[in-house]
């Protein structure tokens, strides 16, 4: 997946979030279920999450591999990642 494949896929996905909160009532924002966090709670860590990664998409990869070294493995697709923390989840993991 290309630099601009990523940013174009989390646009699109954080518009899907965004539209989703919106679209709950605003009595439903806050509720947290059973040790889980509240819709709100979630778009807050998903935007504090995007925040590094835009400056990490804006440098480029020779700065990138000074920062963090050469990967040790091959690129993965976006569907690949997801299919494997979907994966690590059912194995019992915690998002």
């Amino acid at each position: 997946m290309t630099k601009d494949e990523i940013i174009i896929r989390l646009k699109e996905n954080t518009n899907k979030v965004i539209s989703l909160i919106e679209s709950l009532p605003e009595e439903e924002l806050n509720i947290a279920p059973d040790g889980k966090w509240s819709p709100l709670k979630q778009l807050e860590h998903l935007l504090r999450s995007i925040q590094p990664l835009n400056k990490a998409l804006r440098i480029p990869l020779p700065g990138l591999r000074i920062l963090f070294g050469k990967p040790n493995r091959s690129s993965r697709s976006y569907d690949e990642i997801i299919a494997k923390y979907l994966a690590k989840l059912k194995e019992g993991g915690k998002a």
